[in-house]
């Protein structure tokens, strides 16, 4: 499952990110400290588009967390800038495909790249440890 949820320090004066899965994959690890990096300044470089919507939403955001913990990858989730509708998968890779410039700035492209690997291919480390516990 792919999921974050960022909050501000005040006590530290930190941003705190709150992660998603263990992986079993340092790589895999690392393209998600990229990610979450690339977040960042996208919520910093586009604070109209992307700040003071997802605080107007908060029932939204909410929702998609409790969606995301249950169903993972296959959640149905609210996209909050536009209100579409849509598999988390898919809302992964257009946050993904939307943040490639930025993590180009910093040399992290190929980073983001393998997240969408971890979607497409690979499923995530706690579907696939589901499925091993199944067979």
């Amino acid at each position: 499952m792919l999921w974050w949820d960022i909050r501000l320090s005040e006590a530290f004066e930190t941003v705190e990110l709150r992660i998603c899965d263990l992986t079993e994959d340092v790589r895999d690890a690392a393209a998600l400290a990229d990610f979450y990096a690339v977040l960042l300044m996208q919520a910093a470089a586009e604070p109209a588009d992307y700040y003071y919507k997802q605080v107007a939403a908060v029932d939204i955001v909410e929702q998609n967390i409790f969606a995301a913990g249950s169903y993972g990858l296959n959640a149905e989730f609210i996209d909050v800038n536009s209100s579409e509708q849509m598999n988390l998968a898919a809302y992964i890779a257009k946050l993904v495909q939307h943040n490639l410039p930025y993590a180009e700035k910093i040399g992290r492209a190929a980073s983001l790249r393998r997240i969408l690997t971890m979607i497409e291919q690979q499923g995530t480390d706690s579907t696939n440890f589901i499925e091993r516990l199944a067979a």
